[in-house]
């Protein structure tokens, strides 16, 4: 994929790597900048890899779910925060408002994507009760809140399968 497109910001979720094995897999990849939150055992992982030529790249703050860094080059700046929810509710309470904060903190223009390993739509899963659960409700109150855009993506509708 990388040698499809030229990409000058990637981030890695779920890696279960760390240290040195990480920095390893960083260096291979070819980014000469880069930000991890290693995995905790076989749980998680963060990674933020970036190209030289993209400016200067200061890191705002890093949490076990989320890296926010702030990228300027010259007279432009853009915040960037790379989110892996943990996939269960009770790991991820608080996130939302975790987030607000550093959202509303920012001044500059800002992008923030990832896996947050929730839902805000039914026809985003495949099977179930038919309704939302109180967290996906939460997180679809919080990117109202927080005014966001859902930018979509291209693929397999489902990237997941319970088992597989």
């Amino acid at each position: 994929m990388l040698k499809k497109w030229s990409t000058d910001v990637l981030a890695i979720f779920e890696t279960h790597a760390s240290a040195e094995k990480a920095g390893k897999i960083c260096q291979g990849l070819g980014f000469e900048g880069s930000f991890r939150v290693d995995a905790v055992g076989q749980s998680g992982g963060l990674w933020l890899l970036w190209r030289q030529g993209i400016g200067d790249v200061v890191v705002i703050s890093a949490t076990v779910q989320f890296i926010h860094v702030r990228i300027q080059k010259e007279s432009e700046v853009l915040h960037i925060i790379a989110v892996y929810a943990a996939p269960t509710v009770s790991r991820r309470s608080g996130l939302w408002a975790e987030l607000k904060e550093e959202i509303q903190a920012i001044s500059e223009p800002f992008i923030i994507g990832g896996d947050f390993n929730t839902i805000v739509r039914i026809d985003e899963r495949s099977g179930g009760n038919g309704r939302l659960s109180p967290d996906s409700l939460a997180f679809g109150d919080w990117i109202n809140e927080m005014m966001l855009i859902d930018m979509g993506f291209r693929g397999n509708q489902f990237t997941w399968k319970r088992g597989k």
